[in-house]
């Protein structure tokens, strides 16, 4: 009995040393955790989302609401014009196609083709002017600007219209040009070499994920060029990429991926949406489709300027 009593204090003095190590061990984890814990709190605190830039949006609306809202509603009646009007311009194209054909031997589909394009100019500038309504009337709310109205931003809007369609084509340009050229590269490259179609998947694979990578690189950074070109105008297209680029060099990419996909989703519930109307009251999908789209243009357009406002804060 005293035997076991002594081995049993020589135990715990033998074990006492690591039972200190344990205990400074757990104490030192626990302060790991709790820094952990607050620097991921505070880093989430720090960053700006979308639920943040719809907030940020209401405020200059709220700001400039009057004007805002006379920019969506005479946005609203020019796209619902347009789209009620499509249908009537392409077919008098289409038939002012047919008679010119007939009338000078020239290719019935080079007609279309022209008459399409036009319309798509177009639609591009009167989306363009709507964009610009939008993007001016945030920017005045959150610069609280005093000498402003509905007609000014018209004005201004009508001004710099074919610079932010512009901002689209050198974006398009920029994100997409350099692809083709890839791909356009390779089918040279296997045709020369006459590699077979089952040996060039490899290829095929490298050169799409090359062009993937190009693509979602370049949109993401270049993300904020219609907002650049029309609010720091007048500006040089080299400069307004490189300061588009500058705004979401450290942040800010997430964000605008996130809008992406928000946008996607959105533009894939419509669509449902659309469909499903069709089916029910046999109703135009596309004029359904149309009539969501514009919402979901506004609001990823708020979103879009609330970051490049807040970016351009952060960079200041």
């Amino acid at each position: 009995m005293i035997l076991e009593q002594l081995n049993s204090e020589r135990l715990a003095l033998l074990n006492q040393p690591a039972r200190k190590t344990l205990q400074q061990m757990r104490r030192n984890a626990r302060r790991r955790y709790v820094k952990l814990l607050s620097q991921t709190k505070a880093l989430i605190a720090r960053q700006y989302f979308i639920s943040d830039a719809l907030r940020d949006g209401r405020a200059a609306i709220t700001l400039n609401e009057d004007i805002f809202l006379g920019s969506v509603l005479l946005g609203a009646g020019i796209g619902f014009a347009v789209i009620s009007l499509a249908a009537n311009i392409i077919y008098t194209f289409v038939l002012a196609g047919t008679i010119l054909s007939q009338l000078s031997g020239i290719s019935l589909a080079l007609w279309v083709v022209l008459a399409l394009s036009v319309i798509g100019v177009l639609g591009a500038w009167i989306a363009g002017f709507i964009n610009n309504l939008i993007i001016l009337s945030l920017t005045d709310g959150i610069h609280r600007k005093r000498n402003r109205s509905l007609a000014k931003t018209v004005r201004r809007s009508l001004a710099a219209t074919s610079n932010t369609v512009s901002a689209w084509l050198v974006l398009a340009f920029v994100v997409f040009a350099p692809t083709a050229l890839l791909c356009l590269a390779v089918a040279v490259v296997l045709h020369i070499f006459g590699v077979r179609a089952d040996r060039a998947v490899p290829y095929l694979i490298g050169a799409a994920v090359l062009a993937g990578g190009w693509i979602l690189g370049s949109s993401l950074n270049f993300a904020l060029l219609p907002q650049v070109a029309l609010v720091e105008a007048p500006i040089t297209w080299r400069n307004a990429l490189a300061r588009s680029k500058q705004l979401v060099n450290r942040k800010g990419r997430l964000f605008i991926a996130s809008s992406h996909v928000l946008l996607v989703s959105a533009l894939v519930g419509a669509y449902g949406i659309a469909l499903a109307a069709q089916a029910a009251s046999h109703t135009s999908s596309t004029l359904i489709f149309l009539t969501l789209l514009f919402p979901i243009c506004v609001v990823h357009t708020i979103i879009m300027t609330m970051l490049y406002h807040k970016r351009k804060r952060a960079r200041s």
